[in-house]
């Protein structure tokens, strides 16, 4: 069972986040004001539970920890704010997919800033995901309902996930998943809406559909899908868990099927099967550096 664990919760949550893009169609309400509400709610509920459960822990928190912990609170209310607003100016499919390529954005980060060698399986991986992806992209492009403008933020969303993951990896590790979900979540909890008040945006008087949308946002896909991946940054690489999260247009693309009968096409199926060969090798370019990391470990101490 301990083997299977990684497996389910990572699923659970991947099966979670799928379900955001079908929770924000149904939300009538400002972009930046349903990403608020996404963060509060999660935060309401983590964030009492994390101080009961775990206050001697934010006492024993270093200025640097702390700093690091807020720059990734704003880097995930950046993230949302843009996706989010992407979907109001193109397709759900190019929004899912675009959004998604973070892996390429941290391999990239990585060369950069860190001057880490990624290997070729992580590579390829990250490679055959985006592209499964890119071809999911264009055949959900022929609906009339894209725009550079919406891809552009899309992009920009899947820039500041991938800045997240690298900034909260290492933090993550040397902290319990409460205290940190509760610091993040209510960092940009603060930061959206501050926006939202300097915008002056109707943030009240919304209908049952809604406000069950926005709920189900916080509790459903924040909650137990974000929850999820950030418990796997204390036990995967970012590009890993990255990688993993390519496959929320597939799941995407399903929903929307099952939901609002957006039948995918043949092209649509052939982009979703090359992402599943991507998530496959990424899956093995982990495991491998797992064991290459445990079977060097006996011999560094040697």
């Amino acid at each position: 069972m301990p083997a299977l664990l990684p497996a389910l919760v990572l699923g659970l949550g991947l099966i979670s986040v799928s379900h955001a893009a079908i929770f924000i169609r149904l939300a009538e309400a400002d972009p930046i004001v349903i990403a608020a509400y996404r963060v509060t709610i999660a935060a309401g509920v983590v964030i009492p539970y994390a101080i009961a459960r775990h206050g001697a822990e934010f006492r024993g928190l270093g200025r640097r920890r702390i700093g690091f912990l807020t720059l990734g609170g704003v880097l995930l209310a950046a993230h949302f704010a843009t996706w989010i607003a992407s979907l109001d100016l193109t397709s759900i499919t190019h929004s899912a997919v675009l959004v998604t390529l973070s892996p390429i954005w941290i391999l990239l980060l990585g060369l950069l800033l860190r001057r880490a060698r990624p290997t070729v399986l992580a590579v390829a991986s990250a490679a055959m995901a985006a592209g499964g992806g890119g071809v999911m992209a264009f055949a959900g492009g022929g609906d009339g309902q894209t725009s550079l403008a919406g891809d552009g933020l899309a992009l920009l969303g899947g820039l500041c996930m991938a800045g997240y993951l690298m900034v909260s990896a290492d933090i993550r590790r040397g902290m319990g998943l409460l205290p940190f979900l509760a610091i993040v979540y209510g960092v940009a909890a603060v930061a959206l809406w501050a926006c939202v008040l300097a915008l002056g945006l109707p943030f009240t008087g919304f209908g049952p559909v809604t406000v069950a949308a926005l709920l189900a946002l916080g509790l459903i896909s924040q909650i137990l899908g974000h929850g999820a991946f950030n418990w796997a940054l204390a036990r995967f690489s970012p590009a890993f868990v990255a990688i993993l999260l390519l496959g929320e247009p597939m799941l995407s693309a399903l929903f929307g099927m099952l939901y609002f009968a957006e039948i995918p096409g043949p092209v649509t199926l052939v982009g979703a099967a090359v992402i599943l060969a991507g998530l496959a090798l990424g899956v093995r370019a982990e495991t491998k550096a797992r064991s290459t990391l445990r079977s060097d470990g006996p011999s560094e101490r040697r």
